[in-house]
């Protein structure tokens, strides 16, 4: 360690005393610890900073990699692997993953949603069915309220208050009549 950052340790037990009811805190400050030695030596004094202010940056970027590290789910050797998850249960991923060919009864659902869907969105004026359809890619490609709202010369926030009032109504359709109903 350089004596640039053996005069800063304190700086890692500072920043580290949020995390110090955890049981991994040892492990955290030493995250911190390699934080500090990046900061030593990437610290250039003619720059006009202080070593304090890059090192607090560079232990706290230490900080985030550890827990994105070790809240990382293992990555899949195998599709024919069974993995696990967290809560420390195996799964097969051929069980998780959607079928390439759908069974003709999931292609009968798909059809069936899509018609109702279309059929509820018939209860909308167009300007604000062709916003709902063009922003969640119903029958065409997905766009941005920004985007969708320039046909009809609104502004983006004018074309979110417009779908999600139109979202509030097909909602209460929904409660109100059933989706097979409509």
């Amino acid at each position: 360690m350089s004596g640039l950052a053996e005069r800063n340790v304190k700086l890692v037990y500072h920043l580290a005393k949020r995390y110090r009811q955890r049981n991994d805190y040892d492990d955290i400050v030493g995250s911190g610890m390699v934080g500090l030695c990046k900061a030593a030596k990437a610290f250039d004094e003619s720059k006009g900073y202080k070593f304090s202010t890059l090192a607090a940056r560079c232990i706290t970027n230490e900080f985030n990699y550890y827990f994105r590290v070790k809240n990382r789910i293992p990555f899949m050797k195998s599709i024919d692997a069974p993995i696990k998850l967290p809560n420390s249960v195996l799964v097969d991923v051929k069980e998780i993953l959607p079928s390439a060919d759908p069974s003709p009864e999931q292609q009968w659902d798909q059809k069936e949603t899509i018609y109702s869907l279309h059929k509820t969105l018939k209860h909308l004026d167009p300007r604000s069915r062709y916003l709902v359809m063009a922003t969640y890619g119903i029958g065409c490609d997905r766009v941005f309220h920004r985007i969708a709202g320039e046909r009809f010369e609104l502004k983006h926030d004018r074309a979110t208050k417009i779908i999600a009032r139109a979202l509030r109504k097909l909602n209460e359709l929904i409660k109100r009549e059933g989706v097979n109903s409509i």
